[in-house]
């Protein structure tokens, strides 16, 4: 009928996708919302041991106590200062010397992002500016539990392993020895920034879930926000396609939002795959990622293929290499040919409704051009909305071309091959006078192997 469907009847083209890409992910979410954006700005200020210091608190994840804490390096201009003196002014409540002070701030330019996902700068001197060690840095929540995170004394960084809440409170405890032995140690908590940071989430996954697929199945995540080219190596060095019989495949990015993963040749039947990776806490571009993959995966259960040819209007379907129903069948008629190439089924429907309407050819009953149907048994092969399915009213199945883009097959073969196809398996359409994209649905196939790795 036609490649784009409206919303109605018993599905529309937004329901298929959700079928492969739902509104539910095993990750977080599928959109970035407040939710998922467990964001939180870089801990910035200096934490004077043995004596209080004057300052204020910047986009923080901690809110400063009645202590003063003054700007570290890296630090935003914005908060309130909480003391008599300017920022870093020597405190004049304590005639005590300090053993140590110790310097947490962020290496971010000011009015950057900021966020606790990346490492927090932390130096210590003694109070003659003669040198001091660092012992140990801890945080912990509003709770009092331990976030995890990891201090290397030889690059003077505290790192939390994931990201922290936005407008949490988090306590930070830093320890400092000097070279004479003295050590002090002092605590200070600061409160998230209310600006926070954006993310760049998983906004989906394909397949959603482990589930059995075709063999040409390929592993695709988009992402809710594109990713910077400079950084799209390291994003996919962060994701792992695993399987039991250990074929070639790799990753290449689609789309500036569009990662996907494809084998050299098709899955063997019988193949269990696995993907895993995570991207939470990744400085992304001026964003930070969002989002882990659970339990993705799929099962290769099916080889079976189809392919049409225009010249004899047959779908030839064969399954272990042996041919095993060849259907009548016919494409698009002139001005409405159909995309040819190869295509990945990815659902299929018993009941759409296919309007000309939708996709602007025409909104008035009676015209020429003017459909709205509700199909049954609809396989389809494209995101712009191809289908294979039943026309039980066209008497010319076989004999010619005469749909608006779609396969129409007789509604016997479409409920055979319906009850048969699995989402994974491949349909070739043969010709080349319009061919499809790679992005138009699972098109990863029509890039040869040179073309996909390079």
């Amino acid at each position: 009928m036609t490649r784009v469907f409206l919303r109605g009847g018993s599905t529309d083209v937004a329901q298929t996708e959700r079928m492969r890409r739902p509104s539910s992910l095993p990750l977080a979410h599928t959109r970035p919302d407040r939710r998922l954006v467990h964001t939180g700005a870089i801990l910035v200020g200096v934490i004077t041991l043995g004596a209080v210091g004057a300052g204020c608190s910047s986009d923080t994840n901690h809110s400063a106590p009645a202590a003063n804490v003054s700007s570290g390096a890296g630090g935003s201009a914005a908060g309130t200062h909480s003391g008599a003196e300017p920022p870093g002014s020597p405190a004049s409540s304590s005639s005590a010397a300090p053993a140590a002070t110790i310097t947490i701030a962020s290496n971010v330019a000011q009015g950057s992002p900021l966020g606790l996902s990346q490492p927090v700068t932390v130096s210590a001197k003694g109070a003659d500016s003669s040198p001091a060690q660092v012992t140990d840095v801890t945080v912990t929540d509003a709770a009092g539990k331990s976030v995890e995170g990891n201090y290397d004394a030889s690059a003077g960084t505290w790192t939390p392993a994931g990201l922290l809440t936005k407008s949490g409170s988090y306590t930070v405890t830093a320890t400092a020895k000097t070279s004479d032995g003295q050590s002090a140690t002092n605590s200070r908590t600061l409160l998230a920034a209310a600006n926070g940071e954006s993310t760049t989430g998983l906004y989906a996954v394909t397949p959603f879930k482990r589930s059995n697929v075709g063999n040409a199945q390929p592993v695709v995540l988009t992402f809710s926000q594109a990713v910077p080219q400079a950084q799209r190596a390291e994003v996919a060095k962060r994701f792992t396609v695993k399987d039991t019989a250990n074929v070639e495949g790799a990753w290449r990015w689609v789309s500036p939002t569009r990662l996907d993963y494809r084998p050299k040749n098709k899955w063997p039947v019988g193949d269990s795959v696995t993907v895993t990776g995570s991207i939470q806490g990744m400085p992304i571009g001026q964003t930070w990622g969002a989002g882990t993959l659970g339990d993705v995966g799929f099962d290769v259960t099916s080889d079976l293929e189809a392919v049409y040819d225009p010249a004899t209007h047959e779908v030839t379907v064969s399954e272990g290499g042996k041919v095993t129903r060849v259907m009548k069948s016919g494409g698009g008629k002139k001005g409405f040919e159909s995309l040819t190439g190869k295509m990945v089924v990815t659902g299929k429907e018993r009941t759409v409704r296919m309007t000309s309407c939708s996709v602007g050819i025409s909104c008035t009953p009676g015209e020429a051009n003017y459909y709205d149907e509700q199909i049954n048994n609809a396989v389809q092969v494209s995101e712009s909305g191809t289908y294979l399915h039943a026309a039980p009213w066209d008497d010319l199945i076989g004999k010619a071309d005469t749909s608006h883009g779609c396969f129409h097959l007789s509604a016997a073969d479409a409920k055979w091959f319906y009850d048969k196809v699995l989402p994974g398996n491949l349909f070739v359409s043969k010709g080349t006078n319009n061919p499809v994209s790679v992005t138009n649905g699972e098109g990863d196939w029509n890039l040869t192997w040179q073309q996909w790795i390079s």
